[in-house]
């Protein structure tokens, strides 16, 4: 079947995006070798270091759609009986089961995981989570129009679009840069070559925020989470995981600084004045 792939309009919070790299070679430092590849089905041994995470806007949905609804939830469980009770159940080929019914809150299947409003439009570059790549692959989640292979991802795991310097956060996703507070004995003797016993872990605790874009809202789920409205670009936040996901194989499409990447909600503090 001949494909448009122009006439394509994804649905259920999903995006359309073609790969705008290609991550078919590895950087080392200045060299640049091609991704080792399986002799079982061709792809490369790591699908996550070789994600095309850097991708163009094919097609967005007209609208994001979030919500709940209510559902009958039951369960059954055993129910404390006598002995002679149950043998009695048995023999009427009745079973000593009782059934608990509620009706509950859930999530509209496909529903954003937050509040957020559709900040992309066709063409425009985004950098997304290499998992949700890797995954639309596994899934057959691709489409292949004139030897091109798009990917239908979610929304919500697309991290930040980039127009020319403008970069605009999406999803609550920050990117900050770690402030290094490794002990200066430490520097000075891996300066050097030499490896340190019993080095203490420095943890990543303290970060700048260099991007940050509008805070979403949890209404439905996830009500311990909040994205605090105060925190903007430049601010020292304390970082509430002692390790950050990093923006790696992205990062020399993006800033020669090396960034990690979070959200507001993970933010513990904020320690500008």
């Amino acid at each position: 079947m001949k494909l448009d792939i122009t006439a394509i309009r994804p649905c259920n919070n999903n995006v359309l995006l073609k790969p705008a790299i290609d991550t078919s070679k590895i950087k080392y430092g200045t060299a640049e070798f091609y991704a080792p590849l399986s002799l079982a089905d061709g792809k490369a041994y790591d699908p996550f270091a070789t994600a095309p995470i850097v991708c163009s806007v094919a097609a967005v949905p007209r609208n994001l759609t979030y919500g709940t609804h209510t559902v009958l939830w039951q369960q059954e469980s055993q129910r404390e009986t006598h002995p002679e009770k149950i043998k009695e159940l048995a023999r009427h080929n009745k079973k000593n089961i009782v059934t608990e019914s509620e009706y509950i809150e859930q999530m509209i299947p496909g529903s954003m995981p937050w509040k957020t409003t559709m900040q992309l439009k066709k063409g425009e570059i985004v950098w997304v989570n290499a998992n949700s790549l890797v995954r639309a692959e596994q899934n057959h989640h691709t489409i292949e129009v004139d030897e091109e292979l798009y990917y239908i991802i979610r929304y919500d795991d697309i991290i930040f679009k980039k127009s020319g310097e403008n970069v605009v956060m999406l999803n609550g996703y920050l990117l900050l840069s770690l402030i290094d507070e490794t002990p200066d004995w430490i520097k000075k003797a891996k300066s050097i070559g030499l490896e340190t016993l019993n080095t203490p872990n420095t943890e990543e605790k303290y970060a700048t925020v260099r991007y940050i874009g509008d805070p979403v809202d949890y209404p439905f789920n996830d009500k311990d989470r909040h994205d605090h409205r105060e925190i903007k670009q430049g601010d020292i936040v304390m970082l509430l995981f002692a390790k950050n996901r990093k923006l790696e194989n992205g990062q020399r499409y993006f800033s020669e600084e090396p960034l990690i990447i979070s959200r507001r909600s993970n933010i513990r503090a904020i320690m500008t004045p």
